[in-house]
């Protein structure tokens, strides 16, 4: 008899407890050995064709293998993916066949036979399934389920939509309520951010009451985490924008400019329209629109050159030497103070501000109010009433003089150069200095604010869709 059908005929009589001779019930169970010469274990084929050579199988064992077989095969129908097993047992060895859609599932297959008390060995010969269709039937049932689980929840849904937009309704009135926040502050930021705050908690009450209504609160712990990451991330990412806001916050607060201000900024000069979260518009003095970043402006020096109305203008005319110097500058005072837009208090007055070879450099200054006249048009109006009048005094502007010097030449020796002569102008004479200067023929000259750009302004205002963060003049 080879060893193979003793060792089969050993495992079975210990699976079914029979009774061994009478010459062996001496030794004990424990100790009791069996001498198997070493040799390889056969092939599946030959180990099948020497159990069905081995004894018959008892009744009880008949009993135990079916119940093994049993078991098995109703664990396999209740888990998706094995139920394609089948499964045969004979004398505690279980024999595995039929298909599965991938490997995982034979190993599980495989795994459950050999964990199962009573199995002495698995013979797997399970095969992994091919087909087409047998592989889109399950994909197909998982879909199934899902639409069906999807439209259960419909009603649930379509009631946390309706909560989540009532809600979000409800803050956008909230936030247009400008009675209510007008109240809280005048600083229109702060007004701005208190109103953000509060419709922000509104629409968001509303979002987590929808969650919880879905029971998927969970999600807002996963949302908040990735929008943590996500923030560092963007926060990398925008850092001017984000400083740009934080610029924005601080002007808002300390409000250095006010609407329709006339600004100067980096070189950047304009009327100002409106400070919003990152930028602040200004309109130029050509009607553009001009766009500076809160950040730029924050970090600058800012010029404004209508917080105080009163402003200094100021201008330079040139004399000859041989002018009366006293006598010019309190000619120019006294005509700038008769100039219609130029205050008396402060008076206007001059200096002497360079002396070159054939010309003296006189700088004046007055005052006018920007609230009654335009600068610019004050300022050239009293560079012309000026001019006027130092013509009609007969006080001299004289052209530019250059000496010439010719290296090599002889001294005594005389050298003709021919100069061009310009068109001769009106004689004047001499005497006139001492007459009193001729009133200049009065012109009519509009000195008030430039209302066309106003009119720009209010109209860019009516338009714009930003919020102003700056508090209205008055």
């Amino acid at each position: 008899m080879s060893p193979g059908i003793l060792l089969s005929l050993f495992v079975l009589a210990s699976a079914t407890g029979d009774v061994v001779p009478e010459s062996r019930q001496e030794t004990p169970p424990d100790t009791l050995s069996v001498q198997v010469p070493s040799q390889e274990i056969p092939p599946d084929s030959l180990l099948e064709r020497e159990t069905e050579e081995a004894a018959p199988v008892t009744e009880t064992q008949a009993e135990a293998d079916q119940r093994l077989r049993e078991g098995l095969a109703a664990t396999f129908d209740r888990i998706p993916g094995l139920e394609g097993v089948d499964v045969r047992v004979e004398a505690g060895v279980v024999f595995l066949s039929g298909t599965v859609l991938s490997s995982g599932d034979q190993a599980l297959a495989d795994s459950l036979a050999t964990q199962t008390p009573g199995v002495l060995y698995v013979d797997d010969r399970i095969a992994e399934e091919t087909s087409v269709s047998m592989r889109l039937r399950p994909l197909l049932q998982t879909a199934e389920g899902k639409l069906y689980l999807w439209l259960s929840y419909l009603p649930l849904l379509l009631l946390a939509v309706a909560l989540a937009l009532f809600f979000l309704g409800l803050a956008r009135l909230v936030y247009r309520w400008d009675a209510l926040f007008d109240r809280v502050s005048r600083n229109p930021f702060l007004r701005n951010l208190i109103r953000q705050i509060v419709g922000g908690s509104v629409g968001l009450l509303g979002v987590l009451l929808a969650l919880e209504l879905l029971d998927a609160t969970a999600l807002v712990g996963a949302v908040l985490g990735a929008a943590g990451v996500v923030g560092i991330a963007m926060g990398f990412a925008f850092r001017n924008i984000a400083e740009n806001y934080l610029a924005g916050i601080i002007l808002s607060l300390r409000q250095p400019f006010s609407p329709d201000d006339h600004v100067l900024v980096e070189g950047q000069e304009g009327r100002v329209l409106r400070l919003t979260s990152r930028e602040t518009l200004l309109m130029t003095l050509d009607g553009n629109h001009l766009r500076i970043p809160n950040a730029t402006i924050f970090n600058s020096v800012v010029q404004n050159l209508t917080r105080n109305p009163l402003r200094r203008f100021r201008f330079d005319l040139s004399v000859g030497q041989s002018e009366d110097l006293s006598r010019v500058m309190e000619l120019a005072r006294a005509t700038l103070l008769d100039m219609e837009g130029v205050l008396n208090d402060p008076p206007p007055w001059a200096i002497v501000s360079e002396v070159g070879d054939s010309w003296v450099l006189l700088r004046f200054f007055g005052w006018v109010d920007q609230r009654d006249v335009a600068f610019e048009k004050a300022r050239s109006e009293a560079i012309r009433l000026t001019k006027e009048a130092f013509d009609a005094a007969g006080i001299a502007m004289p052209a530019p003089e250059y000496g010439l010097r010719l290296l090599g030449a002889e001294p005594g020796v005389k050298i003709e150069v021919e100069v061009p002569t310009a068109q001769a102008g009106p004689v004047v004479e001499t005497d006139r200095i001492d007459q009193p200067p001729e009133s200049p023929v009065p012109i009519q000259v509009d000195l008030g604010p430039d209302r066309a750009l106003d009119e720009q302004i209010a109209r860019d205002r009516e338009e714009a869709k930003d919020r102003d963060l700056l508090e209205p003049t008055n």
